[in-house]
């Protein structure tokens, strides 16, 4: 499986999923070919809307690749998507399957791997960077640490679900989502501290608590 790649952000958009990661997966489970991958921290999916958006209001995307480039990405993964299921390795479908893996590669990655993506990538990541700065009043080291210690490859306003002010605001509000607000003799102590050793949470030098999307 190949790594995410930046590929384009929502323009002037206060929504969560705004910016959009590719995965374009090659032969798995020995039978079929992936494809298309259109992903988030808190989202795997919806290309059909997103085939939409790039159809219908272009305009509105960041991104490198022009229109026709994703028309291009669009086709070959119709191509490889219409190859089915139950393929054999060296089969004529696979030998087709490979071939447009091959093209996907030559082109579409290829030009979402150019130092060209990956400047864009990090103004978005700044720009980015600086939202949640806003949203959730936090100092710029305070933002530099959240997305440094973010366990997977996004780097955008979705990898954060909430910023508790400190341990017992977590405790508080985690125990009502959970469900435990109501058991009596309730450990609250052990409940948050068992709540840190996940990867979903992660506490700031200012005590202030981040509460991760996986």
């Amino acid at each position: 499986m190949r790594n995410r790649l930046f590929l384009a952000k929502v323009k002037n958009s206060d929504d969560r999923d705004i910016v959009k990661y590719i995965e374009f997966t090659g032969f798995e489970c020995n039978h079929y070919f992936g494809g298309l991958h259109i992903e988030g921290a808190c989202f795997s999916g919806f290309e059909k809307e997103f085939r939409d958006l790039v159809e219908n209001n272009f305009e509105e995307l960041e991104t490198i690749l022009t229109k026709d480039e994703f028309i291009k990405l669009f086709k070959l993964n119709d191509e490889l998507k219409a190859l089915g299921y139950g393929i054999e390795k060296d089969s004529d479908k696979y030998n087709k399957g490979l071939e447009i893996i091959k093209e996907y590669e030559n082109t579409i990655e290829k030009k979402l791997q150019s130092n060209e993506n990956k400047e864009l990538f990090e103004k978005v990541i700044a720009d980015e960077k600086e939202y949640v700065k806003n949203e959730y009043n936090l100092s710029d080291l305070e933002v530099d640490d959240i997305f440094e210690n973010y366990g997977l490859e996004y780097q955008d306003r979705a990898i954060i679900s909430y910023v508790f002010s400190d341990f017992d605001d977590m405790v508080y509000e985690e125990k009502f989502n959970f469900g435990y607000d109501e058991q009596p003799y309730f450990d609250d102590e052990s409940f948050g501290y068992d709540l840190l050793e996940s990867e979903n949470y992660y506490k700031l030098d200012s005590g202030k608590i981040v509460s991760y999307n996986y």
